[in-house]
């Protein structure tokens, strides 16, 4: 390991049978970011860990700590020549006493399964809210047996993000990698950041954990749709793309229980902004769905925004590739017909 590399293994003294009986010790858990334990008299601030499980949940959460540091970080590796109950019975400690836990994994390595959903059930168990993300990349009987069937025991909401959460204008922004993962892992890191920003960042419309958790448990399914957009016609545009990219993954906008929407901008945010987005996913949604918009501030997106949208469904059918390209056809006239012609900006 490199020296300047600020990693450490787990080495509190925590009891073995924090571990689950059917969970292998085999892994190597390292440390790659602690925020302090907060008192439990103090309620403002949620006690966050994102967990990096596999090759790319590890890689991925190694960037989170770039930029997010009000969170715990750790990652999970499978290394058969590696055994150590006090390491993995500390993660294990430390996912039952967290408000939120995040579970990152491309299933990029079947043995890394178990121990990930063991996790969420602990916390689960425990009283945390649980959020897995996942990319769409198909990994046989690894990612199957976690996907949702009629329960999700491990997490509260999957969400499965994919290149097809972003609009096209965003394919520029994404860090080099693997073009298989480039924008899947950015959608990872995304969507925890938003999470994060909405949670422990002051707000023009306030959200808080409560709200979070009342949109992430109410349904197994989550997808995640972003759009840039900028003119006067800007908070419509970019709501409209975004639900596009939703509808792209899959989504039937009508089965949609619960939905965030965050809406990144500059100081040069206004209320039309708003009243925009709003409107639209008015118009959008079902009239029973229960939608969380809030803002997060960005002074790097100068006279743009960009609307995150991460929507929750209590149930949702696979599409082909032949029913994606039927949807894909079809959106077009969809996202003129509610943006009432408005282009996005170049």
């Amino acid at each position: 390991m490199n020296q300047n590399e600020s990693t450490s293994r787990i080495s509190s003294p925590t009891p073995i049978d924090a571990i689950p009986t059917n969970v292998p010790t085999e892994f190597l858990v390292q440390i790659l970011q602690e925020f302090p334990e907060t008192s439990s008299d103090d309620i403002s601030i949620a006690r966050i860990v994102v967990v990096g499980v596999g090759p790319l949940g590890s890689r991925m959460v190694r960037l989170l700590t770039r930029t997010t540091t009000v969170v715990s970080c750790y990652e999970l590796l499978f290394d058969p020549d590696h055994e150590d109950d006090t390491s993995m019975g500390a993660l294990f400690s430390r996912v039952r006493t967290c408000d939120l836990l995040f579970l990152l994994s491309a299933f990029d390595d079947e043995e890394c399964t178990r121990p990930m959903m063991a996790l969420g059930e602990t916390a689960r168990t425990a009283g945390a809210l649980t959020i897995g993300i996942t990319t769409d990349q198909e990994k046989g009987n690894a990612l199957r047996s976690a996907l949702p069937g009629n329960s999700l025991s491990w997490a509260d909401t999957l969400f499965t993000v994919a290149d097809d959460s972003f609009t096209g204008r965003l394919t520029g922004q994404s860090p080099a990698m693997d073009h298989s993962f480039a924008l899947a892992g950015y959608a990872m890191r995304h969507m925890v950041t938003t999470i994060v920003n909405i949670l422990v960042t002051a707000h023009f419309i306030c959200v808080d954990f409560a709200d979070i958790t009342s949109v992430m448990t109410n349904g197994p399914y989550g997808r995640m749709g972003v759009a840039v957009a900028s003119g006067s016609e800007r908070g419509k545009m970019a709501a409209t793309l975004a639900l596009a990219q939703l509808e792209r993954q899959g989504v039937q906008l009508e089965k949609i229980s619960t939905l965030v929407a965050t809406l990144h901008g500059s100081s040069h945010l206004t209320n039309d902004d708003f009243d925009q987005i709003a409107r639209t996913l008015h118009e959008a949604l079902p009239e029973d769905a229960n939608f969380i918009l809030t803002d997060d501030l960005n002074e790097l997106m100068g006279e743009n925004i960009k609307v995150t949208l991460m929507a929750v469904m209590r149930d949702m059918l696979p599409i082909t590739e032949i029913e994606r390209r039927s949807i894909e056809s079809a959106e077009t006239g969809r996202i003129n017909e509610r943006a009432g012609g408005v282009r996005p900006s170049r």
